[in-house]
């Protein structure tokens, strides 16, 4: 009869302790809009209070917090300014042909200009103003200079040409000697 017994109480406490359980599951079920709110509003709570309490420490850090922006901006512009500064140097080459390539479009579009037009502009004919310069004695000038340059080339290439004549007899001569 005890085991019964014991198996009874055991059985009576479960349907206890499950309706006891089902009325607490069935009241928080009915106070959940409720209870979501509550803890809606205290999260909002705690939130606010938080973000107010970063703002005064922000506030009361003004200088601190300029000082560090400006240090993250000026990292950051120098960072910028290197890497351009790195790409323009790997391609140093590209970059002075492109200028070139301009600078001689640049100079060849006003050259034109200057020499079609009826009326150029000021800004071109102070470019070419050093071409409109010379005289006749200048041009002498330049053409005996080139003339002479000319004559310079010519007796560059003939010493050349009897340094190599001069080389080829010593052969010759060395070849002489030896055969005798």
């Amino acid at each position: 009869n005890e085991s019964l017994i014991t198996r009874l109480q055991a059985h009576m406490r479960g349907f206890l302790v499950r309706t006891d359980l089902s009325a607490r599951r069935h009241f928080l079920q009915k106070q959940l809009p409720a209870i979501v709110k509550i803890q809606s509003h205290w999260r909002g709570y705690r939130q606010r209070s938080d973000y107010q309490k970063r703002l005064y420490h922000l506030q009361d850090n003004t200088h601190a917090v300029i000082k560090i922006q400006s240090w993250v901006r000026m990292w950051q512009a120098r960072r910028r300014y290197g890497a351009r500064l790195r790409h323009f140097k790997s391609n140093i080459a590209a970059v002075v042909k492109i200028q070139a390539f301009v600078r001689a479009n640049k100079a060849r579009g006003d050259y034109r200009l200057l020499v079609r037009a009826k009326n150029p502009p000021l800004s071109v004919v102070r470019k070419f103003a050093h071409l409109l310069e010379h005289s006749d004695h200048d041009f002498r000038e330049e053409w005996e200079l080139m003339r002479m340059r000319e004559e310079v080339v010519q007796h560059i290439r003939s010493s050349r040409q009897l340094e190599q004549d001069l080389n080829v007899m010593d052969i010759k001569i060395g070849l002489l000697v030896k055969n005798r």
